[in-house]
């Protein structure tokens, strides 16, 4: 049983890895329009909507993983 919640943890760490890649390029990206002389607004935009996505969507899998490790971490402590 706590090795499924292990796993559980594994894949949720990975997933939280994908998002904060994503989030890095789209940093990135928002350097990049932001040294252009002729800043598009509506890109600007666009790219902190979609990072703010991101954001919500790690947070979400932050919480989830904090639930689930308040679970088990006592038996994990005891062994």
């Amino acid at each position: 049983m706590i090795e499924n919640y292990l796993k559980i943890l594994e894949e949720s760490l990975q997933k939280k890895l994908t998002v904060l890649d994503e989030i890095i390029a789209y940093n990135k990206e928002q350097e990049k329009l932001l040294k252009k002389e002729d800043v598009s607004l509506d890109e600007l935009d666009a790219n902190m909507s979609l990072k703010d996505g991101l954001i919500q969507k790690l947070l979400k899998l932050d919480e989830g993983f904090e639930l689930l490790y308040e679970r088990i971490r006592e038996q994990l402590l005891g062994n």
